[in-house]
C-alpha cells in the first residue's frame, strides 16, 4: 500500500495505490512500479511513492507463507570492481611508509 505523490499540496488529497509489480532498471534496481488505484492501473517512479505501514493477516498457502515470513537473503546486485594497477601500487607504498613510521629508530653508531 503506497501513497502516490500528487500535484496537490495537501497529502490528504494524494491517491492510494497497491503495488502489483516492479519495474527494474539495467542495474537490476527497482526504478518504478505498476500500481492499482481506485481509478485503474498505472505506473509511477518509486521517488513519487510513499509506503504506508499496513498490517494484514497472511492467508496464502503454507508454501507461499513460508517464503513471505522467511525470505531468502538478497544477492549482491552489483559486482565488485577490480582495482586499478595505480591504486594497488599506491596502497603498497602507503603501507610501507606507515610501517617505517611505526618502526623503532635505528641506532646511529655510538662512540
Amino acid at each position: 500500500m503506497v501513497q502516490i505523490h500528487g500535484d496537490e499540496k495537501s497529502r490528504l488529497n494524494w491517491r492510494l495505490g497497491v503495488v502489483e509489480g516492479l519495474i527494474k532498471g539495467g542495474d537490476n534496481a527497482v526504478r518504478a512500479v505498476h500500481l492499482r488505484t481506485s481509478e485503474g492501473r498505472t505506473s509511477r517512479p518509486v521517488t513519487k511513492l510513499y509506503p504506508l505501514e499496513v498490517a494484514a493477516e497472511v492467508t496464502a498457502d503454507p508454501k507461499t507463507r513460508e517464503q513471505i515470513l522467511d525470505p531468502e537473503p538478497q544477492q549482491q546486485l552489483t559486482p565488485k570492481r577490480s582495482q586499478r594497477i595505480a591504486a594497488i601500487g599506491a596502497k603498497s607504498r602507503i603501507s610501507d611508509w606507515a610501517r617505517q613510521l611505526r618502526a623503532p629508530p635505528e641506532d646511529v653508531g655510538t662512540q
